[in-house]
């Protein structure tokens, strides 16, 4: 990535506190690279006071945004990555309390 780069820069929130901890920086390539925690770090996107339909947790940031904003769902959370989709769930539910939440997991080719 490196100084001057072009490129995307995606926060990363703390699930309890919601102020930023990090950043994700994506290329016009793919590559990424982070900057402060992930561990305890997710971004919602959508509403994040809707308790009408499932919440769903995805690994990346792209697959978080399809969701929303092409596929209509009123609420994602990026995990930013497949190990932390787990922990992301669980906090999310101990602190917003949707009434369902649904991890859709990534196919590694």
């Amino acid at each position: 990535i490196g100084r001057g780069a072009d490129c995307l820069v995606v926060p990363i929130r703390n699930i309890d506190s919601g102020l930023v901890q990090g950043v994700e920086c994506i290329n016009p390539h793919g590559v990424k690279q982070s900057f402060g925690r992930k561990s305890g770090g997710a971004l919602i996107l959508g509403n994040d006071r809707q308790d009408w339909e499932a919440w769903y947790v995805l690994e990346g940031w792209a697959s978080t945004y399809s969701t929303v904003f092409h596929h209509g769902k009123h609420t994602a959370v990026c995990a930013f990555g497949k190990s932390s989709l787990e922990a992301v769930a669980h906090a999310i539910s101990r602190v917003y309390t949707p009434k369902e939440i649904v991890i859709l997991r990534e196919v590694d080719r």
